[in-house]
């Protein structure tokens, strides 16, 4: 059996203790609301933040994080369909690297090939979010930030939004452009 410290159990036996817990939750609203308005205003608003602000916040920041890590993974995807290994994959970095020191940059690279095989300088970027930043991680230089921005339902675009529903959330749908 526990033994509580004497002056421990006369303060448990005493007036003041059975005062503190024979509250019910409803005194306890009651004296926070009509008593002392300010301590009822604090906790609401102590509440408030804790239980639906802190929650809503940290979905929209798991949502944004889910948004990256999914559309790392389609970059990653990419990579692989592209070049099937690292080492290809680097083999094209460093052979991208060694143009664009060569000519001065990657513009003049571009010109260079055209003119000594005689084709049109190819297309490299296609307003195709992750195959833009698959050739951005072999250096192909592109306009925009490190990590593209999102809609509100995960849809990547770097440089200009597109056209949206009127509630500002999605994407109109558009015909294909690569025909």
């Amino acid at each position: 059996m526990i033994s509580f410290p004497p002056l421990l159990q006369r303060f448990l036996r005493g007036k003041t203790w059975w005062n503190i817990v024979s509250k019910t939750p409803n005194n306890i609203l009651q004296y926070s609301v009509f008593k002392q308005p300010l301590v009822g205003l604090v906790g609401g608003y102590a509440l408030y933040c804790v239980y639906i602000a802190g929650p809503w916040e940290q979905g929209l920041l798991d949502r944004l994080e889910r948004f990256k890590q999914n559309f790392r993974a389609d970059v990653h995807y990419q990579e692989n369909v592209d070049w099937e290994t690292k080492d290809s994959r680097d083999s094209m970095r460093s052979f991208i690297a060694k143009q664009v020191q060569e000519h001065g940059s990657f513009e003049a690279a571009i010109k260079n090939y055209s003119d000594k095989t005689g084709q049109s300088s190819p297309l490299f970027l296609v307003d195709d979010v992750v195959l833009d930043y698959t050739m951005k991680r072999v250096g192909v230089p592109m306009v925009g930030p490190d990590e593209p921005n999102f809609l509100h339902d995960g849809t990547p675009w770097t440089t200009e939004c597109p056209d949206l529903t009127p509630d500002g959330k999605r994407p109109l749908p558009q015909a294909p452009k690569y025909y």
